[in-house]
């Protein structure tokens, strides 16, 4: 996680971030590693999950609060970087963004 949060901070997945910006797909990136799903998608007030193999979060007025909080215009696409933990004896999984 914290190698991730570096590559974005250093500009290192600038490339994949711009692809997501300018692709109509709501999914975003999804990639699953060891039984977890990693999911990049811009925030639409609901991250879609057309597959349904996967957690779908609806951020509703989260959305509104962060633009407000760090002056981000309507313009500007926020992104969300999920993950979904699928744990053994667990029937849900565990969800961090």
């Amino acid at each position: 996680m914290i190698n991730i949060q570096n590559s974005i901070i250093n500009g290192n997945l600038n490339n994949l971030i711009s692809e997501i910006i300018n692709n109509d797909n709501k999914e975003g990136i999804v990639k699953e590693i060891n039984n977890n799903i990693y999911q990049i998608a811009i925030i639409d007030n609901k991250i879609k999950n057309e597959n349904n193999n996967y957690s779908t979060i609806d951020i509703g007025e989260c959305e509104n609060k962060l633009r407000n909080f760090y002056n981000i215009p309507k313009n500007i696409s926020l992104i969300l970087f999920k993950i979904d933990f699928f744990l053994e004896g667990y029937t849900i999984p565990i969800v961090q963004y």
